[in-house]
């Protein structure tokens, strides 16, 4: 490849490859950049660094030089820093990293983000499904993914996903129909939970003193559920090959000590104030065993969506949520049916 080609190879143009197709949505397909250098193992060094000021003109990204075959795969990547500091004419070939970290077109930006930091990387080459290259996510592009992903993730939390930026720019309609679904998911859960609580009456009616530690439970396994599942999101976006068994198996150990105070303190709290050591133990059990629940749910739903290449933190809604709360509460009342 001569020097006039490869400075109009700045940007490959080729249908097929390199058009934006649908990908899915928060997929890192929707956020790379065509616009980078690219050149070929048996390019000169010195070739390149005539070349800078073409790259710098024409490109998103300048931090690399990326090297790819006859078949556009990647099959290697050279930094800005490597050519300028080169004063003995070498091929690229000689010089550049064939330990690529790369990222697919379909995997989720924030995964792809939190990937690049890992392993401190400026800019993300991006590979189609059969590994050819497409271009990059640029270091400006990453921040603002992580950026923008962090506050989807807290409003998730609240029940509140695709409103973003100002409210202002955005239609009433739309933030409508973004909103409501994950309310209703919230209203039908808690009216099947208040079914649940009235299946129970006779054990009610008993003891009227469970429905004041009903708030109580829903809590506890709810804020150690939140924990676990910020922590899983956080630690598969990391690392997508964790071992979620023993990953499972850590976090069971460590939420059942959390369950194993909670409950000492409550049953020594029931017992002074309630003059009732035997109830603090039936509602300090209900604690124990409701962590312990939460903790499964909140690592089985982000592993589910990320098994079947959805985004991992979509999972620490409000879906995630109702399942503890119903979790917790059945769990509650039957342990209160057999033990009282």
């Amino acid at each position: 490849m001569n020097r006039k080609n490869m400075s109009d190879n700045v940007v490959e143009q080729t249908e097929k490859s390199l058009k934006k197709v649908t990908y899915p949505r928060g997929s890192v397909g929707k956020e790379y950049t065509t616009k980078v250098p690219i050149a070929s193992k048996n390019q000169s060094i010195m070739v390149l660094k005539e070349s800078l000021n073409e790259f710098a003109s024409k490109s998103d990204s300048i931090n690399y030089v990326y090297v790819l075959d006859e078949n556009k795969k990647l099959i290697g990547v050279v930094s800005i820093k490597e050519i300028l500091k080169d004063e003995k004419h070498q091929l690229i070939e000689e010089i550049m990293n064939k330990d690529v970290i790369f990222t697919h077109v379909q995997v989720g930006k924030k995964r792809a983000a939190h990937l690049a930091i890992k392993h401190g990387i400026k800019a993300l080459p991006v590979l189609d499904e059969k590994d050819r290259f497409l271009g990059v996510l640029t270091s400006d592009k990453l921040l603002s993914i992580l950026y923008k992903e962090h506050r989807e993730d807290i409003y998730r939390s609240a029940g509140i996903v695709s409103i973003f930026g100002n409210i202002l720019d955005q239609g009433i309609w739309y933030s409508f129909i973004s909103r409501v679904p994950w309310i209703l998911i919230g209203l039908f859960g808690g009216i099947f939970s208040a079914q649940v609580i009235q299946s129970f009456s006779d054990v009610l009616s008993g003891h009227i003193i469970l429905a004041v530690f009903i708030p109580l439970i829903v809590y506890i396994g709810n804020a150690v559920g939140a924990q676990t599942q910020a922590f899983f999101v956080r630690d598969i976006a990391f690392n997508p090959k964790i071992n979620v068994l023993l990953y499972f198996f850590k976090q069971l150990i460590t939420a059942s000590l959390i369950g194993l105070s909670a409950s000492i303190v409550i049953w020594l709290l029931v017992t002074v104030f309630w003059k009732s050591s035997y109830i603090g133990f039936v509602i300090g059990l209900s604690a124990l065993t409701a962590i312990s629940a939460s903790t499964f749910i909140a690592i089985s739903i982000p592993y589910l969506f990320s098994i079947f290449k959805k985004d991992p933190a979509t999972g620490s809604g409000p879906f995630a949520t109702i399942l503890q709360d119903l979790t917790s509460i059945t769990v509650y009342f039957l342990l209160a049916s057999a033990l009282l």
